[in-house]
């Protein structure tokens, strides 16, 4: 081998033996030349208050880091260290307490470490949640209230008004529920009152003419106009039954059920829609001009008067209203009314529908234009004054009853049913 290639083959070793030394080696602070002898640090999260770290490798000679096993990869400490993150804090708002359950005072809690702090800028830790000491009941007397139609009522009793609780006692011992108290509604011995409504049969005289209109209470009524001028002794009749038996002369006829001759309270009401005072004499014609009424009626004024219907025929009677006085200026008598009757329905219909079926939360409810229809074998078909419903008149509705309801309406034994809708 000539020199030149022993001096090219002795610098190719030197070479790499400094490679090599680099490699596996290195200078410790005392300047000893050493192999690495690397320990893996395991990856750690960091937390609010603490850096974490990637996973790496040091040397535990020289503290020297590197990214691989081999130690081929040194790693500057910027490269590994995860930043902390910092709390983040948020606010729970205070609980109240109530009688049976404690509450929660404000305090403060870090969305990341889930740490808890009695104040917003994370400076004071605490181990739970503050609490607040249940408070004590404050009992109130709630007053007995009789049950209505199909609403149910309650016996007096008591309640907190924190927590709902319901007592027999002002003291708070004896606990009690709405089953409890209630007071179941019943419609037992009840008492009808039909209200009849008019036909009417006008002949050729000048001065009467007739309409129906809605009298008092929304019921069904005849208007009957005595034109200006009408003299005293004019008559007017009306009538009600199911057969029309004929007009009888000077106007309409009232025609009284008979109710198989039984005899029976009858209730009139008369309002004059008129300018002038309107004086008559009220009678069965049947019966001559015994038992019957003499009444004056102002101005704008109803007035109400009682009656014991004795027919004495199957067919019914007819009850005559003649003036006692001239008439200078046209009046309007309004007349409606009803019998006291007991247990002779077959059946009950809608007359007319309630004039509002929609409520809204916080308005009461009403069955104002309702009117329900009785049928019977003995009478025509009348009107009913004191039906019952399962919602009562003026109930205020709430935000628990919006939706739809089914509201029963009875009379005696007999119901109906309709819809009505609560609505926010």
């Amino acid at each position: 081998m000539n020199n030149t290639k022993r001096i090219f083959v002795v610098a190719t070793l030197v070479m790499m033996i400094i490679i090599l030394a680099s490699l596996v080696g290195c200078t410790s602070d005392q300047g000893v030349s050493h192999v690495h002898e690397l320990e893996k640090v395991e990856a750690k999260a960091a937390t609010c208050l603490k850096n974490g770290n990637r996973e790496y490798y040091v040397c535990v000679v020289c503290d020297e880091t590197f990214a691989d096993a081999n130690g081929v990869m040194p790693l500057a400490a910027e490269k590994y260290v995860i930043p902390k993150k910092g709390h983040k804090i948020a606010i729970h708002n205070e609980k109240s307490a109530t009688c049976t359950t404690s509450g929660v005072k404000e305090y403060y809690e870090c969305r990341n470490c889930h740490v808890l702090f009695n104040d917003a800028d994370g400076m004071f830790m605490i181990s739970e949640a503050p609490k607040l000491p249940t408070i004590n009941h404050e009992i109130v007397k709630v007053e007995g209230k009789a049950a209505v139609g199909f609403v149910a009522g309650w016996v007096e009793h008591f309640k907190c008004i924190h927590c709902d609780a319901l007592y027999k006692d002002a003291n708070g011992l004896i606990t009690t529920n709405m089953n409890e108290l209630k007071i179941a509604p019943s419609i037992g011995n009840f008492e009808y009152k039909i209200a009849f409504t008019f036909g009417a049969i006008i002949d050729s005289n000048p001065y009467i003419s007739t309409q129906y209109v809605e009298g008092v209470n929304g019921l069904p009524a005849t208007e009957f106009t005595f034109a200006a001028g009408a003299t005293s002794g004019t008559q007017a009749y009306a009538w009600i039954h199911s057969q029309v038996s004929g007009a009888m002369s000077n106007g309409c006829n009232l025609r009284i059920p008979t109710f198989s001759n039984q005899a029976r309270e009858l209730e009139m009401n008369f309002t004059n829609n008129g300018t002038e005072a309107i004086s008559f004499r009220y009678f069965a014609e049947n019966n001559g001009d015994k038992g019957g009424i003499e009444l004056t009626v102002e101005p704008g004024e109803t007035k109400t008067v009682k009656f014991t219907v004795n027919p004495g025929s199957s067919i019914g009677c007819n009850y005559a209203l003649k003036l006692l006085g001239d008439l200078s200026s046209e009046v309007k008598l309004v007349v409606n009314g009803y019998f006291h009757c007991e247990g002779e329905v077959d059946s009950v219909s809608v007359y007319k529908n309630a004039s509002k079926t929609s409520f809204k939360v916080g308005e009461k409810f009403s069955t104002a234009g309702l009117v329900l229809k009785a049928n019977g074998d003995k009478y025509d078909e009348v009107v009913i004054v004191n039906y019952l419903t399962s919602i009562e008149n003026g109930y205020v509705f709430t935000a628990d009853d919006i939706g739809v309801h089914t509201v029963t309406v009875a009379y005696g034994e007999y119901t109906i049913t309709y819809e009505v809708t609560v609505t926010a």
